[in-house]
This record gives structure tokens, C-alpha cells and sequence, in this order.
């Protein structure tokens, strides 16, 4: 089985499109994704909108990484902006 490891997407939904694309041409059947799915980049929600339709399709897991960490602790009050 051939996995397709992704990292540092940082809201690059561009990229992570094609760097999906790349790797089913090439045979890859499953992806792991470690983490940093948005970031510093304008397009989180696209992003996000990619990265669920990629696993609809594709059995996909799933790391979360420190943007993640953030976000979900900002979500959750622990900065209190």
C-alpha cells in the first residue's frame, strides 16, 4: 500500500491540490496528514473545504500540529483576545 505523508499545508489550498493530485497518479492510497492544515496563508476555509473532499475519497488520518493547538485553544477562550 503506498501512504502519501502531507505536512505544513499552512492554508495553501493550491498546493495541497496538487500535491493530492501527484501523489494518485502516483498510486497512493491512503494519507497521513501531520499537521498545520491553516496557517499564515488567506485561504483556511478553502483549505479545509479540500482537505474534506479529499477524504471523502481517500482514507485519510489525521495529526494535529501546533496552528491546530491554537486554534482550537483560542476557540476555546485560553487567549482571551
Amino acid at each position: 500500500m503506498r501512504i502519501a505523508v502531507l505536512a505544513d499545508v499552512h492554508s495553501n489550498h493550491i498546493a495541497l491540490d496538487a500535491c493530492v493530485e501527484e501523489a494518485t497518479n502516483r498510486g497512493a492510497e491512503e494519507f497521513l496528514f501531520l499537521g498545520d492544515y491553516i496557517g499564515e496563508l488567506a485561504y483556511p476555509q478553502k483549505t479545509m473545504e479540500s482537505i474534506r473532499r479529499i477524504r471523502e475519497r481517500i482514507p485519510c488520518s489525521f495529526i494535529r500540529g501546533n496552528k491546530e493547538d491554537y486554534w482550537i485553544n483560542r476557540e476555546n477562550g485560553k487567549y482571551g483576545d
